[in-house]
């Protein structure tokens, strides 16, 4: 397997999806006697065996993402149903002779299915991007718009599906029935009560939040903000700014403990260079990943919102 390991690999397998002229079924059948020629034999159940390096930068997007990073990611899972425990009425130890009471318990059921999030994009002929600066494209650009929407179908949800509907998938944070809502009257005060709102330690802890209302809070001016910035006060939660987390006239931002909350990929993560389609005189490229999220924990995650006092008009 030194072949799929190699630079070799990745120059012949883009060479063949030119000349291909990115047609899947040829692109299959070049490749496959391409592996054959270098001494790798592909099993018949199999559609594609890409080079290692494409495999490796692909998965980078993903591991390198701001937010997906911070949380645990769960390759090759199944359909199923998760079923968390929303009850506050916990194990009770026994008394000899003694009846036992019954322990009420809320269950929520969930249906993990994953489903596609995808970016399809054409390329007119025209402005056809040629050589490594192809390879560069495909392999970086086009997977960081699936990682992108799938840290909003994570954190706020909002994605749609072709037909418009909502993508369900995916459970967004902001709009969990397992997550817990918090009223603060400023930025500071809301970081300390969402975080202790969150079992956990700070490893496993972020608080997402829009850049703009993070630097609200370092500008600030006094010596707690500016403890916050040189990280000499522990919060016990890493703060992570996204754009994804909207601005707003009142501040809304969540706190997760990222090891309650399950990003479930069907396969190896986002794929990228295996389905292509010749259009019209324009190459068209498809990166995706099927995947499914929740939180698998009643409290895993706060909501913070901010109402900010009101300034008096001079």
């Amino acid at each position: 397997m030194e072949y799929l390991q190699s630079n070799k690999a990745v120059r012949d397998y883009v060479d063949i999806l030119q000349q291909a002229n990115y047609d899947n079924e040829l692109v299959q059948s070049l490749w496959a006697d391409k592996l054959t020629e270098n001494g790798i034999t592909q099993d018949v159940n199999e559609n594609d065996i890409l080079p290692e390096k494409i495999v490796g930068k692909i998965q980078a997007n993903v591991r390198d993402s701001v937010v997906l990073s911070k949380f645990n990611l769960t390759f090759n899972i199944e359909a199923g149903q998760l079923v968390i425990d929303k009850s506050v009425d916990t194990a009770k130890g026994h008394k000899k002779l003694a009846n036992k009471s019954v322990q009420t318990g809320a269950l929520v059921k969930r249906t993990i299915l994953p489903e596609a999030i995808y970016k399809l994009q054409q390329l007119d002929h025209m402005t056809f991007l040629k050589g490594g600066a192809l390879v560069t494209w495909v392999l970086e650009e086009l997977p960081k718009h699936v990682v992108r929407v799938l840290e909003q179908a994570i954190l706020v949800g909002g994605v749609k599906n072709t037909d418009d509907t909502p993508f369900t998938a995916v459970y967004p944070i902001l709009t969990d029935e397992l997550a817990t809502q918090v009223a603060a009257d400023s930025i500071f005060n809301g970081i300390i009560d969402g975080v202790s709102a969150v079992d956990g330690d700070s490893s496993s802890r972020y608080i997402f939040i829009n850049p703009s209302d993070y630097a609200t809070l370092l500008k600030a001016g006094d010596a707690l903000s500016v403890a916050i910035l040189t990280g000499n006060v522990n919060l016990g939660a890493t703060i992570v700014p996204t754009d994804i987390v909207a601005k707003a006239d009142n501040p809304k931002f969540m706190v997760v403990n990222t090891d309650n909350y399950l990003v479930g990929f069907a396969g190896s993560g986002v794929e990228t260079l295996s389905a292509f389609a010749i259009m019209n005189n324009a190459q068209v490229v498809e990166s995706r990943a099927y995947v499914a999220g929740s939180l698998t924990k009643q409290g895993g995650a706060s909501i913070v919102t901010v109402t900010l006092p009101t300034t008096p008009g001079v």
